[in-house]
């Protein structure tokens, strides 16, 4: 088991990430090699892990909300931490990480 943090990065205005409680992030497994897609806004997309019997292959906390913490050189940032994610399968993979906004 690992943790993993992610720093949430957002063209709209950082300072409304930072105080709103309407965002949160899931992570999913994918696989390394991308499928190339010819209809879609995308180039490549990269299909999900599913153990044997076609549940997912991410366990744990898959979901987090951004915390408003001090990033290392001291400014403020919404980071996402996952402190108790696994994988079910053996292998090497991706981590996919998504973005959503619910609305108030």
């Amino acid at each position: 088991m690992s943790s993993f943090w992610l720093t949430l990065c957002v063209l709209r205005h950082q300072s409304e990430l930072l105080e709103s409680t309407a965002f949160f992030v899931r992570v999913s497994i994918v696989n390394t090699n991308p499928e190339q897609l010819t209809d879609s806004y995308a180039n490549y997309q990269y299909s999900p892990v599913k153990t044997p019997n076609g549940s997912e292959a991410a366990t744990g906390e898959v979901i987090s909300t951004p915390e408003k913490l001090k990033k290392l050189d001291g400014r403020p940032g919404a980071l996402c931490i996952f402190a108790k994610l696994s994988v079910r399968v053996p292998g090497v993979f991706r981590l996919k990480f998504t973005v959503f906004e619910t609305s108030e």
